[in-house]
C-alpha cells in the first residue's frame, strides 16, 4: 500500500472518529425534553412561590433543611410579586466531570407587576439521580452580552 493511500485511510479514520466522538458528547432530544419538563414544573412553582415544592426539585443535600429553605423565602419583604416566570432552555451540554449532569444555558423571561418584562441570562445544572432530574438551583451570569432575543 503506498504511504499516499495509508494517509488518506488513516485521515478519513480521524474524520469518521471525531465526528462519532462529536455526535456522542451531544445531549439526546430525548434527555433534554424530559430536563425542560422538569424545568417547566420548577419554575411554575418558583413563579407561584411554591418554596416546599421548589425544594423538592433541588438536588440533595442541600446546605439547610426543606423548612429553613422555605422560611428564608417566605419573608414578605422578599415576595416576589410575578404575573408570570419562564425559562427558556438555548443550550444543553454534559457536565465536565459528571456523566449525569448537564448544564442548561438559557433565559428567565420575568413578567412583574410593576416592570416591563424582563430577561435574564441563566445556567441551571441538572443532575440525574434515581431516575429524576434535579437541579442546582439557579443563578444569573454575566450580563454585558444577552443571549434572550
Amino acid at each position: 500500500m503506498s504511504k499516499r493511500l495509508s494517509f488518506i485511510l488513516i485521515f478519513c479514520l480521524l474524520v469518521l472518529t471525531t465526528n462519532a466522538q462529536t455526535q456522542s458528547n451531544e445531549v439526546p432530544d430525548s434527555t433534554k425534553k424530559d430536563i425542560f419538563e422538569r424545568l417547566k414544573l420548577f419554575y411554575k412553582y418558583k413563579e407561584k412561590e411554591k418554596w416546599g415544592k421548589v425544594y423538592e426539585f433541588l438536588l440533595k443535600p442541600q446546605p439547610i433543611t426543606k423548612q429553613e429553605y422555605i422560611k428564608n423565602l417566605t419573608d414578605p419583604a422578599d415576595k416576589l410579586e410575578y404575573i408570570k416566570l419562564q425559562f427558556q432552555p438555548i443550550d444543553f451540554s454534559w457536565g465536565i466531570s459528571n456523566p449525569d449532569e448537564v448544564w442548561v444555558k438559557g433565559c428567565e423571561i420575568k413578567h412583574k407587576k410593576d416592570e416591563n418584562l424582563r430577561k435574564w441570562n441563566e445556567i441551571v445544572v441538572a443532575t440525574l439521580k434515581d431516575g429524576k432530574w434535579y437541579f442546582s438551583g439557579w443563578g444569573e451570569v454575566n450580563q454585558s452580552e444577552s443571549w434572550c432575543k
